[in-house]
């Protein structure tokens, strides 16, 4: 049976969030998140797995997953290839470095507290 804090929200004791859940949009996420992944487990040249099937791995919309894919080939990292051999490709492999900035301050008008 599960537990009563399964279904109710952890309780928030203070201002800061992390910058990686709060200042970014799910495509941006996804598109980060996609960026270590290539550089965790693909060479340049390899085919990556079809939008549908990430949409289903990470549980998330295949516009979301399309956006980032949009916007990575853009930033030419990845390739489309249309035809009975197509798909994604990856062109380039992301440098690794660590974020901008860690940690966001965010307003106390705007969060929300649980009692």
């Amino acid at each position: 049976m599960p537990n009563e804090s399964d279904f109710f929200p952890k309780k928030e004791t203070s201002i800061f969030a992390s910058a990686q859940e709060t200042a970014f949009y799910n495509y941006e996420k996804t598109q980060n998140h996609i960026k270590a992944l290539i550089a965790q487990n693909y060479q340049i040249g390899s085919k990556l797995p079809s939008i549908v099937q990430l949409s289903k791995e990470l549980d998330l919309s295949p516009n979301t997953i399309r956006k980032a894919f949009n916007n990575l080939a853009k930033d030419g990292y990845l390739r489309f290839e249309r035809g009975r051999y197509g798909g994604t490709f990856v062109m380039d492999i992301p440098e690794t470095s660590s974020p901008a900035f860690k940690w966001l301050a965010v307003s106390p008008k705007y969060v929300q507290v649980y009692n």
